[in-house]
C-alpha cells in the first residue's frame, strides 16, 4: 500500500480514549497536520453494544473536530494481546514466486497456530533473505477480533485501509523517530498505554520478540513489574540453549514509552532496575508518535540505504483479498444472469452499426459511380480534343512551312488579284501537292515555291499584259506562260492558258 504525497488518517483507539492524527508525507518526511483526542466513557462489559455506539460517536466527533469526516487512507491498530507475532526461519527462497512464498508461510502458520488458519487474518513480511535462509515476520489475529474492530469503526462510518498491531507500531515508532537508538546490540522497547502494554526486543535493529499484555494503571504495580519481567525472561529463555541456561541472554538498553514521559502506576527507578538487571533505562513520551508510527506501518517508505526498515503488516490483507474475490464472483454471477439481455443489446448495437455501415457504403458507391461516369465523359471529351488538336497541328504545320521562307499565300493571292486584267478571268490557282509532300518527308528547305494559274482570255495580248503585271510584283522571282490552248467555252472559242509563278525567297 502506498500513501506517498497523500494525507493519512491514523486512529489510535484505547479503552479510555480515541486519538486521531492526520499526517502528510512532504519534504522527504512525515509531518503531523492535525491531531485530536477525546475520552471514551468507561464500560464494565466489553461486549456491551451500547458502549460500542458510544465509542463510535466519540470517534466520529474526533474526526469532525479535525474536519476530516468521512476520513480517507485510514490506518489503525489492535492490541498486541490479540495478535500472534512470530518470526519464521525458512530455507532460502531464492527466486520463488510470491505465490510460493505465501504457500510456505501459510503452511508454517498452520503448524504453529492453535486456531484453524481459515479463522485467522494474517500477513507477513520478509525481513532477511540470504543464502543461509530466510527470516519472515508474521502477524495473525482471529477473524472475530478483526470483525469486532471493523464493526466498531463502521458504526462511525470509518473503513480502514490498514490494520496493524500495537507491538509492531511500537517498533516502527523507534525506527521512524529514534533510528540511532536501536542500531546495535539487544534493545528492549516497552510501551505502557491506558490499560495495555507492549514489549518488543530487537537484535541489531531487527525485531526478534514481541509480546503484549493488559494491566490497570491504578492497580498493583507488582503485577505490572511481573508482566514486563516475564516478557524479557521468556525472550531470554527462547534465545538461550538449555545447556547454557545459567548464562541467559539479556538486553543492554531498555526504552520505555509512556503517555506523559513519566513512570506510570507508581513505579520508581528502583522498581524499573529490578525488571531487567544490568540494563540501562530511558523514558520517552509517547505523545502522537504512536499514531504517527501506525501510519508509517502501512505506508511505503524507501529506506534502501538505511540499516533498518519499517514493518508493514496489514491484518486485513486476507480479508480484503477474500472480499475482492467475492465481489468478482458476484459480478460474474450478475453478468451470467444478465447475459441474454446483454447479448440482445450487443446484437442490436452490432446490427445498427452494420446497417449504418451498409448505408454509408451505398452512398460511397453512388458517389464513386457518378465520379466514374464524369471521368468517362472527360476522357471522351479529351479524346475529341486530341483529334481536333491533331488536325489543327497538321494545318499549322502546312501553314508554317509555306510561310517559313516565302511570302504568305494570302499575300501572293492578293497580288495576283490586283494584277489580273478585266478581260481575263482565272479558272484555278493551286500549289503543287508534291511540294508539300516533299516538305513533310524531307528534313530540308525547298529552294523555290511555285504556284500555278489556269484561266481564259480572248487574245494573247491580254495574257501578255497579265504576265507583265505579275512580273512587276515583288513576291515573284519568275513568271512564265507554260502552255496555251484553244478551247470552246459556252459556244465561244477562247484561249486557255497556264502560268507558272515562282515565289521570291524572303
Amino acid at each position: 500500500m502506498r500513501f506517498s504525497n497523500r494525507y493519512i488518517t491514523a486512529l489510535d483507539i484505547q479503552d479510555r480514549y480515541a486519538r486521531c492524527v492526520q499526517i502528510r508525507y512532504s519534504a522527504h518526511s512525515w509531518n503531523v497536520q492535525k491531531t485530536a483526542l477525546k475520552e471514551i466513557p468507561p464500560s464494565e462489559d466489553n461486549e456491551d453494544s451500547s458502549h460500542d455506539i458510544q465509542t463510535a460517536n466519540v470517534i466520529k466527533s474526533v474526526l469532525q473536530e479535525m474536519d476530516i469526516y468521512p476520513p480517507g487512507n485510514v490506518v489503525t491498530s489492535i492490541s498486541g494481546k490479540d495478535v500472534a507475532v512470530r518470526l519464521l526461519a525458512l530455507p532460502p527462497v531464492g527466486d520463488r514466486s510470491v505465490k510460493d512464498i505465501e504457500e510456505m508461510v501459510r503452511y508454517e502458520l498452520m503448524m504453529h497456530l492453535p486456531v484453524n488458519i481459515e479463522q485467522m487474518g494474517y500477513d507477513y513480511q520478509i525481513v532477511e533473505r540470504n543464502y543461509d535462509g530466510t527470516r519472515i515476520l508474521t502477524a495473525a489475529a482471529k477473524r472475530s477480533v478483526l470483525n469486532r474492530h471493523l464493526r466498531l469503526l463502521s458504526l462511525a462510518d470509518v473503513y480502514p485501509d490498514v490494520v496493524t498491531t500495537s507491538c509492531l507500531t511500537l517498533f516502527n515508532t523507534f525506527v521512524a523517530k529514534y533510528p540511532e537508538s536501536i542500531k546495535g546490540g539487544r534493545i528492549g522497547l516497552v510501551c505502557l498505554r491506558d490499560s495495555n502494554g507492549d514489549v518488543v526486543i530487537c537484535e541489531d535493529g531487527n525485531l526478534t520478540y514481541a509480546r503484549s499484555f493488559t494491566f490497570q494503571m491504578d492497580g498493583n504495580k507488582e503485577q505490572l513489574i511481573r508482566e514486563i519481567h516475564n516478557s524479557f525472561d521468556t525472550y531470554s529463555k527462547s534465545r538461550t540453549p538449555a545447556v547454557e541456561y545459567g548464562a541467559r541472554i539479556s538486553v543492554n538498553m531498555v526504552y520505555l514509552m509512556t503517555e506523559d514521559g513519566q513512570l506510570p502506576a507508581g513505579l520508581t527507578e528502583d522498581d524499573v532496575s529490578r525488571i531487567v538487571p544490568g540494563a540501562q533505562w530511558k523514558i520517552y513520551p509517547a505523545g502522537d508518535d504512536i499514531a504517527f508510527s501506525m501510519a508509517l506501518a502501512g505506508a511505503h517508505i524507501d529506506l534502501k540505504n538505511a540499516p533498518l526498515s519499517l514493518l508493514r503488516v496489514n491484518l486485513l490483507k486476507q480479508i480484503n483479498q477474500e472480499r475482492r474475490a467475492a465481489e468478482r464472483k458476484a459480478i460474474r454471477a450478475k453478468l451470467g444472469r444478465m447475459a441474454p439481455t446483454i447479448a440482445i443489446l450487443i446484437l442490436l448495437v452490432v446490427s445498427g452499426t452494420l446497417w449504418w455501415q451498409v448505408r454509408r457504403a451505398g452512398e460511397k458507391l453512388y458517389l464513386i459511380e457518378n465520379a466514374r461516369q464524369a471521368s468517362k465523359q472527360r476522357i471522351d471529351h479529351i479524346s475529341q480534343l486530341s483529334k481536333a488538336e491533331e488536325e489543327l497541328l497538321k494545318q499549322i504545320e502546312s501553314l508554317d512551312w509555306v510561310a517559313e521562307d516565302y511570302p504568305m499565300v494570302s499575300y501572293r493571292l492578293f497580288n495576283i488579284a490586283q494584277t489580273i486584267p478585266n478581260s481575263l478571268w482565272l479558272k484555278e490557282v493551286y500549289i503543287p501537292e508534291e511540294q508539300i509532300s516533299r516538305k513533310k518527308k524531307q528534313n530540308e528547305q525547298p529552294s523555290v515555291s511555285k504556284m500555278y494559274l489556269v484561266g481564259y482570255a480572248h487574245e494573247q495580248d491580254q495574257i501578255e499584259d497579265f504576265l507583265s503585271n505579275l512580273r512587276e510584283c515583288d513576291c515573284f522571282s519568275d513568271v512564265k506562260q507554260e502552255s496555251t490552248s484553244e478551247v470552246l467555252l459556252a459556244g465561244e472559242r477562247v484561249l486557255e492558258f497556264r502560268i507558272e509563278l515562282t515565289s521570291r525567297g524572303q
